[in-house]
């Protein structure tokens, strides 16, 4: 393995992690069936919460490919079921790019024909069940410019005055905007929620509110529990926007505990490096245990050249404290 710097109160309540039982549902076989088309499209088609516009389905997660899925939590009884799904993104970098990852969270009616009433993507906060709501204003004549201007001019600043503070209209601007320039527009006009998303950490990152961000992270964190890919996903949101040190030791702590997870290991490196002052003589006690614990992972070359490979892409100096592990082996 070689690492490499890349730049870069429902049923719902208590997912648990899949079980034998659960293996021989139904209703998982055929949400599995779905979501090996590579796209969100035959999952959405069993939605019956409202009517999607085309128009945003082709810059939603419908049209956004995905090479692989997890079904991280399943549960299910006779009336309803509920799932939890990691979808793990085709990137549009080179083929090399280190994958990127998106959550959603769907529950309704169990069985082959499953049905979807309940839909909540965590990197927008878009909750269609919380979108129907507003039903009455989206066909109003206000609403129906919104979504006109949104289609047209997804960009433009006079949405959020148009959707007056209504956050399932805002959240719905953002799942639009996701990846493209519009992005920190439409992020900038989020109304915070009690619905976990990634969105809402990413504004405290933004707006350097550490307490934001760290009651949003906790919100994403019972809600998604211990996956190493929240780890990844904040990290690289972290790293984006220079707080780092907000997250760092959850970083560390998660992947000494998915040590396999290469992404992981790459955002927790850039990181602990990125924290690092340059007239810092050694590192504490969980950073060196992170260290020495990567080293024997990936090997000491491997991480002397990725710390070189990132001084070279942030170039400032190299702190005193990295000189155990950029002191590479050559034995002949």
């Amino acid at each position: 393995m070689r690492l490499r710097v890349t730049l870069m109160t429902s049923l719902l309540a208590l997912l648990p992690a899949l079980s034998v039982q659960a293996e021989d549902s139904a209703t998982l076989t055929a949400l599995r069936a779905d979501l090996s088309s590579g796209s969100l499209r035959p999952l959405l088609d069993r939605q019956r919460i409202i009517e999607i516009p085309d128009a945003l389905q082709e810059q939603w997660l419908a049209d956004s490919p995905f090479r692989s899925f997890a079904v991280t939590g399943f549960n299910e009884n006779g009336q309803r079921f509920a799932a939890r799904i990691r979808l793990h993104l085709i990137s549009d970098d080179h083929e090399d790019a280190l994958p990127t990852v998106t959550f959603i969270r769907v529950s309704g009616t169990p069985g082959s024909s499953y049905r979807i009433d309940q839909f909540h993507d965590y990197a927008s906060g878009l909750d269609l069940a919380a979108l129907e709501a507003e039903k009455a204003w989206l066909l109003s004549g206000e609403g129906k410019a919104f979504l006109a201007m949104l289609s047209q001019q997804p960009d433009n600043t006079a949405l959020a005055p148009l959707a007056r503070g209504r956050p399932a209209a805002l959240a719905l601007w953002l799942a639009q905007c996701m990846g493209r320039p519009c992005e920190n527009t439409a992020l900038t006009a989020q109304i915070p929620t009690d619905s976990p998303a990634f969105s809402h950490v990413q504004r405290g990152f933004m707006a350097g509110d550490q307490e934001q961000a760290a009651d949003s992270i906790v919100e994403l964190h019972r809600a998604l529990g211990d996956d190493p890919w929240l780890w990844r996903t904040l990290g690289l949101q972290a790293h984006q926007y220079g707080h780092c040190q907000w997250v760092l030791d959850e970083m560390q702590r998660g992947w000494m505990e998915h040590p396999d997870n290469t992404p992981l290991a790459d955002t927790t490196l850039q990181c602990t490096l990125a924290t690092l002052d340059p007239e810092q003589q050694e590192l504490d006690d969980q950073g060196t245990a992170f260290m020495q614990r990567l080293s024997q992972q990936i090997g000491r070359d491997n991480l002397a050249r990725a710390i070189s490979e990132y001084y070279r892409q942030y170039p400032h100096p190299q702190p005193a404290a990295l000189q155990a592990w950029t002191a590479a082996s050559r034995k002949e």
